[in-house]
């Protein structure tokens, strides 16, 4: 639905997937050996990369227009969503949203990470393949880095080497 919005809203009415689509590679190009076909992610013909999504997440960071919309449809860490149960506690310092995502044999975790400035943020996003069955163990792994760069995030904040 945000595809088709961000398609309306640049291309005008109707919102549809192809406009959103338009927007989006505007933006970030056609990078090589990537594909997108629509905006679900749970179509295993869309084949993106860390880097791509990450991209994708500073420049809609950076549009005061849609970036407030967007990030409101994310997740937040140990609080609502798909991370409900997941990310508690983190640093004092530090909010997380985020967007999971888990296909057949893959699981994902993108999404940012703010500090308590409002003046900084980490994006990041985290995508392992050939899970085969392990998703509570892959999860986990991708949790735990969220967590160390959180933590490393908190301490540059706060001026620590």
């Amino acid at each position: 639905m945000l595809l088709k919005v961000l398609g309306a809203q640049v291309g005008g009415l109707p919102g549809t997937s192809e406009k959103g689509l338009a927007v989006v590679r505007s933006l970030l190009g056609s990078p090589e050996k990537e594909t997108l076909i629509n905006g679900s992610g749970l179509f295993s013909g869309n084949l993106l990369s860390p880097r791509t999504l990450s991209q994708t997440l500073e420049r809609t960071l950076a549009q005061p227009n849609f970036s407030p919309e967007f990030i409101s449809q994310l997740s937040r860490a140990g609080e609502d969503g798909t991370l409900y149960r997941r990310l508690k506690n983190l640093p004092t310092k530090v909010s997380l949203r985020a967007k999971t995502g888990t296909l057949f044999d893959a699981v994902a975790l993108s999404g940012v990470i703010f500090l308590e400035d409002n003046h900084s943020s980490w994006v990041f996003s985290i995508l392992i393949n050939d899970v085969k069955g392990r998703y509570a163990a892959a999860r986990s792994l991708s949790d735990r880095l969220v967590r160390h760069m959180a933590a490393f995030a908190a301490k540059q904040q706060l001026g620590a080497p």
